[in-house]
């Protein structure tokens, strides 16, 4: 099994780049595959679509006008 990946990794390039939830998940699936596994600083083993419903509870990204964006005030920094 892959090595799992934090949830950062996702946050960081959204920060450099907002993204729709298509072009996000394509660029994700590139970067790491389809079964890729998440972790956060709380879980583990989180696939993609568990991320983004994470991201969203936790209010860690925001849908504006279709691309996602990063609640930077939400990420901690480590």
């Amino acid at each position: 099994m892959p090595a799992s990946i934090h949830v950062h990794e996702i946050l960081n390039h959204l920060k450099q780049q907002p993204l729709s939830e298509a072009a996000l998940t394509e660029w994700v699936v590139a970067q790491w595959g389809e079964n890729a596994r998440f972790h956060t600083c709380s879980q583990q083993g989180l696939s993609f679509s568990e991320v983004l419903e994470f991201l969203r509870r936790r209010k860690k990204i925001f849908d504006e006008m279709g691309e996602l964006s990063v609640n930077t005030a939400r990420v901690c920094n480590h």
